[in-house]
């Protein structure tokens, strides 16, 4: 079910399967730092509303670059909050932008993001089996 949508991303909830899907969209090379927080902020609220323990990040099309203060905020102020749901399982479908695949694995590096149980994957199919214990 798609339970959020904009130009940079679109978010499905599978109740049946406790998981999140985050897509991000090729016209992120646009989104600015604040729209960034701004999406991640609306990612939180779902993900408290939702409560799922495991997430897929198809990061493939993402062409914007985290800096390394995004990288920190996204941390402190999101997964923090995603750790509080009970997510726990990451599985990331890796970017074709090899700067902003370095961004998203320097991100699960903090303090925060390593908590959780991470994996890259080249395929949406490999992430899925891999997230859901299959």
């Amino acid at each position: 079910m798609r339970v959020y949508e904009n130009k940079y991303w679109t978010v499905d909830y599978f109740a049946d399967k406790g998981l999140i899907v985050l897509t991000w969209l090729q016209e992120s090379y646009r989104m600015t730092d604040n729209e960034y927080k701004d999406c991640f902020l609306a990612y939180a609220e779902i993900t408290e509303k939702f409560k799922p323990t495991r997430n897929i990040s198809d990061v493939r099309d993402m062409k914007f670059l985290i800096t390394p203060e995004l990288q920190e905020w996204t941390n402190e102020v999101v997964f923090s909050r995603f750790w509080a749901v009970g997510l726990r399982k990451v599985a990331f479908v890796t970017s074709k932008v090899m700067l902003a695949q370095m961004s998203v694995e320097q991100t699960m590096e903090e303090e925060t993001g390593s908590s959780f149980e991470f994996q890259y994957f080249d395929t949406i199919e490999n992430a899925e089996k891999w997230v859901l214990g299959l």
